[in-house]
C-alpha cells in the first residue's frame, strides 16, 4: 500500500514539473502507476526481477571496487544497475538506486574474488538471457541481450585474469 501512495505520488510529482517544463501542457506520456495500471503477476515477477538485478549488480560493483584490476568492471556493473534502474522507472514509475553497499571485512584474495565473480557474472548472464526469452517488449529484449553479453565479455576477462594469475 505505502508503494502505491508513493508511485502515485510520484507520478504527481512529474506531472507538475512537466507541466513547469511545458508551460502549462500535459505531459504526453505519464508513467504508469499501480493503482492505475492492471497489477498482473507478469508485472509484479518483471518489477521484482528488475529491482534484484539493481540490487546484484551494485553489490557486484562493490566487490570489483575493492581491487584495481576490477575498477573497469565496477565502472560497467555500475552502469547495468542505472540501466535496470531506469527500466524499472519506466516500466512501473518507481525509482530504485539504492546506494552502492560497502564490502568491509572481506579478506579474500583476488583470485578468490575473481572465481566469485565469475560464478556471479555466469548467473547474472544466465538470467538475462532467460529474462530476454520471457519478455515480450522489444526494448527490455535489447537490455537484456545487452546485459547478458556484458557479463559473457567480464567472465572472459576474468577467466584471462586467473589464467595469469595461476
Amino acid at each position: 500500500m505505502e508503494d502505491t501512495q508513493k508511485a502515485l505520488d510520484e507520478a504527481e510529482q512529474f506531472r507538475l514539473v512537466w507541466q513547469r517544463v511545458r508551460a502549462g501542457t500535459e505531459s504526453p506520456i505519464l508513467p504508469d502507476t499501480p493503482a492505475a495500471s492492471s497489477d498482473t503477476a507478469g508485472e509484479r515477477n518483471l518489477s521484482g526481477f528488475l529491482r534484484e538485478s539493481v540490487t546484484q549488480s551494485l553489490n557486484r560493483a562493490a566487490v570489483c571496487r575493492r581491487w584495481p584490476e576490477l575498477r573497469q568492471m565496477a565502472e560497467g556493473c555500475h552502469n547495468q544497475a542505472q540501466r535496470l534502474s531506469a527500466a524499472l522507472f519506466l516500466a512501473t514509475g518507481v525509482r530504485f538506486l539504492p546506494a552502492e553497499p560497502v564490502v568491509r571485512g572481506d579478506r579474500s584474495t583476488l583470485v578468490e574474488c575473481c572465481r566469485s565473480l565469475f560464478f556471479r557474472m555466469r548467473r547474472a548472464e544466465m538470467s538475462y538471457r532467460a529474462a530476454e526469452r520471457r519478455t515480450a517488449e522489444a526494448d527490455l529484449r535489447g537490455l537484456f541481450h545487452e546485459l547478458a553479453g556484458e557479463c559473457a565479455i567480464w567472465q572472459q576477462r576474468l577467466r584471462v585474469l586467473l589464467e595469469r594469475r595461476l
